[in-house]
């Protein structure tokens, strides 16, 4: 999200160019129409992947499935916790029947999968969706504002296909090397 707004489109053509995937995380929440309209433009710049929030409801789940990305519905952020799930969002549900909730609906959606922590991976991995795990930190890593972390190789024993990690690579001195320290980790 931050590079998109930051460099536009342009850093899409970049890495395609590099004849890489593109993940592009920019949460869409809005309208059905607005975000249907918004991943057929997406699709304009070949990416593979993008998300929408599972909030939004299943009218606008159905109008991202219909977009030829393959589209992830984020189910809770990672830096949400039980208290602000309940006391903030409203919602009753502890975390764990919040995601599995979020994500059956993701599934009858027909998405192609979700973004959840590594901590709910489990529980939705029967689902037979794609899971993607953001909140991934070495046992050294600062959490940040995350609150439900864990290390590469326990998001991959709990069920992740795929893991983001953000400010633990851009913010080392090395971050090629510490990407490889992660996918060596999560393997």
């Amino acid at each position: 999200m931050e590079q998109t707004y930051a460099n536009g489109f342009e850093i899409i053509k970049y890495i395609k160019n590099k004849r890489h995937k593109v993940f592009l995380d920019l949460k869409l929440f809005d309208i059905p129409n607005t975000v249907r309209k918004s991943l057929k433009s997406l699709e304009l710049h070949n990416v593979d992947m993008a998300t929408v929030h599972t909030l939004g409801g299943k009218e606008m789940l159905e109008a991202a499935s219909e977009s030829n990305i393959n589209v992830l519905g984020v189910t809770i952020l990672t830096s949400t916790n039980q208290n602000t799930l309940t006391k903030e969002m409203m919602i009753e549900k502890d975390m764990k029947n919040a995601v599995i909730h979020l994500a059956s609906i993701a599934k009858e959606s027909n998405l192609f999968g979700i973004v959840c922590s590594p901590h709910e991976a489990n529980l939705v991995k029967n689902l037979g969706l794609t899971i993607v795990c953001p909140g991934v930190r070495r046992e050294f890593d600062s959490a940040g504002d995350q609150k439900r972390i864990t290390t590469p190789a326990q998001a991959k024993v709990n069920g992740a296909d795929y893991i983001v990690v953000g400010r633990p690579i851009i913010q080392s001195t090395n971050p090629v090397g510490t990407y490889n320290k992660f996918v060596e980790e999560f393997k």
